[in-house]
């Protein structure tokens, strides 16, 4: 098998499970594909990251830090070059053909350290790489969301201040901005990536599970914790109703946008993957396998397949479009 990258826009759903991953020891936090869509990389509480190769269900690689938890992993443009965030706050660097860390770049300091004034703590709660792993968004214990540079040295963080609440969720909708940041607080918020202002604010009512903005920055989806999961237009603020077949009890953990913006995936709480159209307002279908809530999801590159990743302990490859 091998996973190629045809076109998918007239593709109906599959949705079979390729391969199942098994050797994490806890949550799966973080997953990954490469560009060509032929590795695959996973992040876990358990402190490792592993290098998967789903045409052959092969692990590849075990990427063992510090032991902290890895909430975040990505792969580079530059190839062989991996990396992965840990609970430690220190991005690591990894040669994926020979397993080893080749760089240690801290970030936002040690991770108990307090910084001066009334923000308090710099806990890193939530972290997500921008796509060509150039920079890293991080949200905090202390209320900021932060984006830093990995290419100089010192890594220099922006901070993007205005939740009155810890940020437990970041992303990005493309390398260029805009950026996205939920709170305790009950808000996601969209920020201009330039001058750090924030261009919308969502109230949701209820604290956020997860939330995510489309590539091109005209859509958010947040899920709360209360179960239902809405779509939102940026421009005006409006909510534009629950996603497409969604039931109000389905609570989303971890949510992701296909390249193209037309597509979404959920994880659930339930352990069923969401495959929804947003173009068409339609549920495309339901992946089952997991046997725990479903903690990260990604498309690959194309569009046709998914990765998953689970309290189950398991990462999972799925078959989505022919």
């Amino acid at each position: 098998m091998r996973l190629s990258s045809r076109n998918a826009s007239r593709a109906s759903v599959v949705g079979s499970q390729l391969r199942r991953f098994d050797g994490h020891t806890d949550i799966v936090l973080s997953v990954a594909f490469s560009s060509d869509s032929r590795l695959a990389l996973s992040g876990s509480s358990d402190g490792t990251a592993r290098l998967w190769e789903p045409a052959t269900g092969r692990s590849l690689r075990i990427l063992t830090g510090s032991g902290e938890a890895i909430k975040a992993v990505a792969f580079t443009s530059d190839r062989p070059s991996v990396l992965t965030f840990s609970d430690d706050k220190i991005v690591h660097r990894w040669d994926s053909e020979r397993g080893t860390q080749v760089e240690q770049q801290p970030v936002l300091g040690p991770r108990r350290a307090a910084r001066p004034g009334a923000l308090g703590r710099s806990y890193v709660l939530a972290a997500a790489f921008a796509p060509d792993g150039r920079s890293i968004l991080l949200g905090s214990q202390d209320k900021t969301m932060y984006l830093v540079a990995l290419e100089g040295k010192p890594a220099r963080a922006r901070h993007f201040v205005g939740h009155s609440m810890p940020v437990f969720g970041v992303g990005f909708a493309r390398i260029d901005g805009p950026v996205i940041s939920h709170s305790q607080d009950g808000t996601v918020r969209v920020w201009d990536i330039a001058s750090r202002r924030e261009m919308r604010r969502l109230e949701l009512g209820d604290v956020p599970l997860e939330s995510a903005v489309a590539p091109d920055g005209g859509l958010v989806v947040a899920s709360r914790a209360g179960g239902s999961t809405d779509m939102w237009d940026v421009g005006s603020g409006t909510r534009l109703g629950r996603l497409p077949g969604l039931r109000r009890n389905d609570a989303a953990h971890s949510l992701a946008f296909s390249a193209d913006g037309r597509r979404l995936l959920a994880g659930l709480h339930s352990g069923e993957i969401y495959v929804g159209d947003l173009a068409r307002k339609t549920q495309l279908g339901r992946l089952t396998g997991h046997t725990g809530a479903v903690m990260t999801v990604a498309f690959s590159p194309d569009g046709r397949f998914a990765i998953s990743g689970g309290a189950d302990h398991s990462v999972r490859v799925w078959k989505l479009f022919e």
